[in-house]
């Protein structure tokens, strides 16, 4: 397991007071509860880039007309077979 490390944030008021209703009521501790937001952020941050990049790839390199037919193709055989 990762070694922790203590930190110190602020916030507004009314802010806390929201994170302390709804930390309590899943019952978890305050340092579960941020750790858990900080993770959910940074994984949506990760997820954005990474499609960002994607895309970008992709404006670069459009995919060609074969690409593109085999790309049907294949989605058709999908929509054909039961899952």
């Amino acid at each position: 397991m990762a070694t922790s490390v203590k930190i110190s944030i602020s916030l507004p008021d009314c802010t806390l007071r929201e994170v302390e209703e709804r930390r309590a009521a899943s019952r978890e501790t305050r340092s579960d509860y941020f750790r858990r937001a900080v993770e959910a952020l940074l994984r949506e941050e990760r997820e954005r880039y990474d499609l960002a990049r994607t895309v970008a790839g992709y404006a670069a390199q459009p995919e060609t007309e074969p690409e593109l037919a085999w790309g049907a193709l294949g989605g058709s055989a999908l929509a054909a077979s039961e899952w």
